[in-house]
């Protein structure tokens, strides 16, 4: 009888692994074969697993996405504070992107001012004629939106899908 309940154990333990070792969709969405060559990053470490790296991503505040490479003895995860475009993906076998998919994985992140720049070709959508908090909320509402370009005298809104950190 103890034979037949450790037996019973290792299965529903087996099946809970198995369970274990896919990505919520709810919660990231992946591309295989697809990577981002950068050197910024939030962390950048060795796991066992790409669950492992979407785990470590969740546990980091302020993580939107992860660029993911297979080696030998494992995977190389780089955690990142903003979302990639498709279309700066390069194709890669041995690699992975993945981005959260929750719009709420924005609201721990807080604007800080960098006067006297700009980003050339990252922005998403031009609007004049509105506020800057208007502009801030803008971006907060919309899809991969990472920082703003607001040019005062104009009142001339810019919406960009990268940071000054991760802008070529």
């Amino acid at each position: 009888m103890a034979a037949v309940r450790v037996i019973w154990l290792l299965v529903i333990t087996i099946a809970h692994e198995v369970r274990c070792e896919e990505i919520r969709s709810d919660l990231f969405s992946k591309m295989k074969g697809k990577f981002y060559p950068t050197n910024h990053s939030l962390s950048l470490t060795k796991v066992h697993s790409e669950l492992q790296c979407a785990s470590l991503c969740v546990s980091q505040k302020c993580c939107l996405s992860a660029v993911i490479r297979q080696e030998d003895d494992g995977y190389l995860c780089r955690t990142l504070d903003t979302f990639i475009f498709q279309s700066d993906l390069v194709d890669d076998a041995m690699g992975s992107y993945m981005y959260k998919t929750d719009l709420k994985a924005r609201s721990d992140f807080v604007w800080s001012a960098v006067n006297q720049t700009h980003l050339s070709g990252a922005n998403m959508l031009i609007k004049s004629g509105i506020p800057l908090a208007d502009c801030r909320n803008l971006c907060s509402n919309t899809t991969y939106c990472m920082s703003v370009d607001y040019y005062l005298p104009a009142s001339k809104c810019s919406l960009n899908g990268h940071t000054e950190a991760v802008s070529m």
